[in-house]
């Protein structure tokens, strides 16, 4: 007696449209189970269901899809039963892997709808399902550029996009039978709170503090039970709050009102972007020089204690926090009025991050080079992985290459005042204590404080800075 063959059934729904089509899920599955029925096999397993894309311009591939191809490699399938093709895939580089797969295990397609068998070792069969990723590939790319034609439409008519932020309500408009997202409106008590927030990270107040604060006023973070960094860093870095609209890397004029002004918003990121490289924890500090100065007896950084800079142990060395910030203050404000030694500094982070763009840029091409063989046939899918597999991660360490090497965004604020020391100190009182203790770390190596014992009661010559020289 012939063995039973083991199916799966494998059911994707992509589209609200499948519903509406008879290409649901439930109705997927009942032609599947059907035809499972008729032909006398058995069902080997639960089915392999899942909605959204199975293309490659989706995030991420479906866990089913990947139990799909487990069961297959393992053996545990004979035949797999589906609506159409497409309904498995619409990456061809998995398509074509996953052909392979089911040839060399002796696994077969069945469709339901052209009620047809497919036997992979049959020349045949392989060739026209070959062809039916291939069409469902090109499918999906036109349809994503069709997308994509759409978004960047919406982004320079400025309508928003995404997640509604908190502090505004979505305004929609009937089209087609079909609700179209045009702008959105301030919802004044929710933006009131957004103020508060995007400008005290911008003052460099202390995250933690404010977190304490709203909690205790018994605010709710939007959808969360607590506040947490995260949020807060959310809603502070949100460029729709200054009527901003981004899109692959654009800025567009939103056709919302803004709740921030641009000024306020950039303020808040450039706090949040200095903490981010530093590695510190964003509004951790309240004062100039705390972690950043060290002591010269024990190399311990300085702290605060009682309004003086001490070391850990408070025994090596203490001076007051107002004396010393003035001393560094004026000493930084000096460095940066250095209109020929700021050049030099400026000139050779840029040149770096030129050349590693340049190479990025280089990078780009060869791989957009093997893109067009492949379409082309002159190299095969296995070549075009390789050229990716290689050049993915080079152009990755180009990238931070170039972000490592570009001018520091502490230095970029002052752009305009070099060489003037009124223009550079009026930009100093502007900017945050986190901003000013970025523009600290950007030009010194070091700070060290003295002992009186070692270098005598005068705070000034307390106070040893090594500038940062150009690279």
């Amino acid at each position: 007696m012939k063995a039973q063959l083991r199916a799966g059934v494998v059911a994707r729904e992509s589209h609200p449209e499948d519903e509406e089509e008879g290409r649901s899920i439930p109705k997927q599955a009942k032609r599947c189970f059907a035809a499972v029925d008729e032909k006398g096999w058995a069902i080997a397993t639960s089915p392999y269901s899942y909605n959204g894309s199975a293309s490659e311009f989706a995030a991420r591939f479906h866990d089913e899809w990947k139990r799909l191809r487990e069961d297959v490699v393992a053996g545990r399938l004979d035949v797999i039963v589906c609506y159409r093709a497409d309904r498995l895939t619409r990456e061809q580089e998995a398509w074509h892997g996953f052909l392979k797969d089911c040839q060399r295990c002796n696994v077969k397609i069945y469709i339901t709808a052209n009620k047809r068998l497919y036997d992979l070792s049959i020349t045949s069969d392989k060739t026209e399902l070959w062809r039916a990723g291939q069409a469902a590939a090109e499918y999906t790319s036109t349809m994503s550029d069709t997308v994509t034609d759409g978004h960047a439409e919406a982004a320079e008519l400025g309508r928003p996009s995404g997640m509604k932020p908190l502090g505004y309500e979505r305004v929609y408009k009937e089209e087609k039978g079909k609700l179209k997202l045009v702008t959105q409106k301030i919802v004044e008590d929710d933006a009131e709170l957004v103020r508060e927030i995007v400008r005290r990270v911008g003052n460099g107040d202390v995250i933690a503090n404010m977190i304490r604060d709203l909690e205790e006023r018994g605010i709710k973070p939007p959808r969360a039970e607590h506040w947490g960094y995260g949020t807060i860093r959310a809603i502070a870095s949100n460029p729709m709050y200054a009527a901003i609209r981004k899109y692959r890397g654009q800025e567009y004029k939103g056709n919302w009102p803004e709740i921030v002004t641009r000024k306020e918003w950039e303020k808040a990121c450039e706090v949040l972007a200095g903490r981010k490289r530093s590695g510190e924890r964003i509004g951790r500090f309240a004062s100039l020089l705390s972690a950043i100065m060290r002591c010269a007896e024990c190399d311990a950084p300085i702290r605060v204690h009682r309004e003086s800079y001490a070391c850990k142990a408070q025994t090596c060395v203490k001076a007051p926090v107002a004396a010393v910030d003035k001393e560094i203050v004026r000493d930084v404000v000096a460095w940066l009025s250095e209109s020929d030694r700021i050049g030099w500094f400026l000139q050779a982070d840029e040149a770096a991050a030129n050349a590693a763009r340049r190479e990025v840029t280089e990078l780009h091409e060869r791989l957009e080079a093997a893109v067009i063989a492949y379409s082309h046939g002159n190299i095969d899918i296995e070549d075009l992985s390789a050229v990716r597999r290689k050049v993915g991660p080079m152009i990755k360490a180009a990238e931070k290459r170039a972000a490592e090497a570009a001018t520091p965004p502490a230095l970029r604020v002052f752009e305009g005042t070099f060489g003037n020391f009124a223009a550079v100190w009026a930009r100093w009182q502007e900017i945050s204590l986190a901003a000013r203790r970025e523009t600290v770390k950007a030009v010194t190596e070091s700070v060290v404080l003295h002992t009186t014992r070692a270098k005598g009661r005068d705070l000034q010559d307390r106070i040893e800075i090594t500038w940062k020289e150009a690279r």
